[in-house]
């Protein structure tokens, strides 16, 4: 089609788009009743792509592409594919010749899916998505007379639609997993297909949750170790994209980078990146031109990397790398920003000068939560100071220094109350407020704001046994059963803190006495310990005593990595339930 066709001279762009809507609709109602021919349906479908070449090509304007894709969102384009997909599929099946659309189809999606956040909106809510996770599942290998050239084409634009939606659409992956999509993609992580384990590790790195995430790396760490490479591959090029791989497709930085964001939330991933070299190219690409997303993304993973006591470790001695992320603690960008100054939190500690003796007014009870379960959060906020207690929450983003005043909220807390959902576990700020608050001896109270979840990783070994209050069903019921346990809490809290209680040196040193006497315990001691109320099945090392016991509880919280590996391979803690009772009982101590 020509130029001038696709933008008529005299025209303008609505016009064009209004008469673009109208071939579409018409097509659709055409479609679904199945009236059209193979030649129509091939002639809607080469109208729209040279439409997006000659604006990406011609015009190059990025807006104006996203412009493409939100109106045929808008216009039932996402309907017209599905249909014209099933046809097409139905058409192949029967061998019928001359059959082009359904290529044509998939090259739409993963062009239009790139550009347009709308038009991933809507595929997230169709059948697409499942469709072209069924149609993945029945093509794991090519057929005998396949063309690998054809089978890597179509199996790889199928999944970097699927990536497009999952990666504009985050929300979209609950449905990515309940149609089974990462097993499908798990399975294409182990292709010796470069491209297509490429597409599939970005696409598993965005859908999968942590234990999943864990599976990968288990597989084998050499899909962590590919990623690199192709971070590395990027860094050669001046655009930041890596050449043709096996001359098929060419990768950006930037979704690379989110990729290891999503990974390096895992504990073994992250000790794996920072194993494998991570550290020197997150310094390359901080050093090089990089943009402002690749940048985000890179300073992300770092602060993802630096709750692992060896990253951590690394991190204080990788000057040049400090250095870098300091100086972007003053960027104009809220995300960067706010990632930059939590990992230095996390690697240095709070500055000395911030912990000066100073009036934070009352003691509260702090609610720690993700921004995405705001409002059940505030709903609980309004019913506890209905009942008279002063609640510390964060409604509109802290401003200023945010580290400050969280650090704050968190010293001058009764008990800090952990929102518990996906959303929550996933986020490195949300683990940095639970994580400090464990670190300053302050009760947690979980609470469950997302129904079904059930904490891993991280929160689940911070959290251990305990009881936790779900109010996504029963809300008032639960809240009931909470109010009274908050109350003790905060008159422990303000009997310990009380002026005739402060008087009293001797009872004041009890819960030292009581801390020296567990660090004490001889190896015998423990032992009983250990049987009677950890209540272990197997049976402890003859070295492990009291002192040892006293740093496994710091390193359960400040290093939860170091301590699932000490328990499992040092103490010989191979039950799951073993090692829950385990980091429950040494929690009590």
């Amino acid at each position: 089609m020509a130029d001038s066709e696709l933008l008529l001279p005299g025209s303008s762009p609505d016009e064009h788009w209004v008469s673009v809507k109208t071939k579409l609709s018409s097509y659709l109602s055409d479609v679904k009743a199945k009236k059209l021919c193979d030649q129509s349906l091939t002639a809607v479908l080469e109208h729209i792509m040279d439409m997006y070449y000659f604006i990406r090509d011609k015009v190059q304007n990025t807006r104006e592409l996203q412009r493409m894709g939100s109106l045929l969102a808008t216009h039932g384009f996402v309907d017209y594919l599905y249909f014209n997909i099933v046809l097409a599929q139905e058409a192949e099946l029967a061998n019928e010749p001359g059959c082009t659309n359904l290529g044509m189809c998939r090259k739409l999606l993963c062009n239009l899916t790139d550009k347009s956040e709308e038009l991933c909106e809507k595929i997230a809510a169709s059948l697409l998505m499942e469709m072209m996770i069924k149609n993945l599942s029945a093509d794991k290998k090519p057929g005998e007379d396949d063309d690998m050239s054809n089978y890597t084409m179509r199996t790889t634009m199928q999944m970097l639609t699927l990536y497009n939606v999952l990666y504009k659409c985050p929300g979209s992956k609950h449905q990515f997993r309940r149609c089974g999509g990462v097993e499908v993609m798990m399975d294409f992580v182990q292709s010796d297909n470069k491209p297509i384990k490429a597409v599939a590790l970005l696409t598993v790195a965005l859908a999968a949750d942590l234990e999943e995430s864990d599976q990968l790396l288990k597989s084998t760490e050499s899909n962590i170790t590919y990623m690199l490479w192709l971070v590395d591959e990027c860094l050669k090029q001046t655009d930041h994209r890596t050449a043709l791989i096996d001359n098929y497709f060419r990768f950006r930085l930037d979704s690379l980078l989110s990729g290891l964001v999503c990974l390096s939330r895992n504990s073994s991933n992250s000790l794996a990146i920072g194993r494998n070299g991570g550290f020197d190219r997150f310094t390359r690409i901080l050093t090089s031109q990089s943009s402002q997303l690749e940048t985000q993304y890179t300073v992300e993973t770092i602060w993802n990397l630096s709750f692992q006591a060896e990253n951590k470790l690394i991190l204080q001695r990788s000057t040049n790398l400090m250095k870098l992320v300091q100086e972007l603690k003053g960027n104009d960008d809220k995300s960067i920003k706010i990632a930059a100054e939590g990992t230095c939190f996390e690697v240095f500690g709070r500055p000395e000068e911030e912990k000066d003796d100073k009036d934070l007014g009352p003691k509260h009870i702090m609610i720690s939560y993700n921004w995405n379960d705001q409002e059940l959060a505030k709903k609980l906020m309004k019913k506890l100071r209905s009942e008279g207690l002063n609640v510390w929450m964060d409604i509109d983003q802290m401003e200023g220094d945010m580290l400050e005043k969280m650090a704050d909220a968190v010293e001058n807390s009764h008990a800090v109350i952990v929102c518990l959902s996906e959303a929550y576990r996933d986020s490195a700020n949300c683990r940095m407020e639970a994580t400090y608050a464990c670190t300053r001896a302050k009760p947690t109270v979980p609470v469950l704001m997302e129904e079904g979840f059930t904490p891993s990783g991280w929160l689940g070994l911070m959290l251990g046994m305990k009881l936790r209050y779900d109010l996504t069903k029963e809300f008032d019921a639960q809240f009931g059963r909470l109010l009274p346990y908050l109350r003790q809490i905060i008159a422990e809290d303000e009997a310990k803190d009380s002026p005739s209680r402060a008087s009293h040196a001797k009872p004041k040193a009890s819960p030292t006495h009581k801390r020296e006497s567990f660090e004490d315990w001889s190896p015998e001691q423990v032992a009983a310990w250990w049987r009677d109320t950890a209540n272990i099945s197997s049976q402890p090392i003859a070295s492990l005593d009291g002192q040892l016991l006293a740093e496994l509880k710091k390193w359960r919280v400040q290093a939860t990595d170091f301590f699932l590996t000490f328990s499992e391979q040092k103490l010989k803690i191979t039950d799951p339930l073993d090692l829950i009772r385990f980091s429950a009982a040494i929690q009590n101590l």
